[in-house]
């Protein structure tokens, strides 16, 4: 587990000039990755709402100590909003495809070298979860930016 960790966090690094601010290229991929490419995507996917997340909790504390809708932070948090809403459409038509696809073979019986259903499961669930964070942060900003 640590070593898939690890590759996953390399390869965002190394992909990062790829996917940097508004993961287009990610969303490429989305659209035609096929077996352990479409679950690399979503983990991917899945660091990059995390990463994402980092600038969110930035704008949102800042919001709370300086109550100006103007601070450094949420105009940055602005400046990467393109790339967060790619994120969350990352799940495009192909990849759920894609998945239903890997889950069904897995159903099956049939052995696949580069997953099983509990790390299939796992996968998902990352991204669902690291979705849900950035929703419930970004509902508290705008309710702070409309409070202020």
């Amino acid at each position: 587990m640590k070593k898939l960790l690890g590759i996953v966090v390399l390869s965002l690094l190394w992909c990062n000039v790829g996917f940097a601010e508004n993961y287009e290229e990610l969303m490429k991929k989305a659209n035609t990755a096929t077996g352990k490419d479409a679950i690399e995507v979503l983990e991917l996917a899945k660091e990059a709402l995390d990463f994402e997340r980092s600038f969110l909790k930035e704008c949102l504390n800042d919001l709370k100590i300086y109550r100006d809708k103007k601070v450094e932070s949420c105009l940055k948090f602005k400046d990467r909003y393109d790339g967060l809403v790619n994120l969350t459409m990352i799940f495009t038509a192909h990849l759920k495809s894609e998945f239903y696809k890997i889950s069904n073979k897995l159903d099956s019986g049939e052995k696949l070298e580069y997953t099983n259903g509990e790390h299939l499961m796992k996968t998902m669930n990352n991204y669902d979860d690291a979705l849900k964070l950035n929703i419930k942060t970004l509902r508290k900003i705008n309710l702070l930016m409309e409070n202020l």
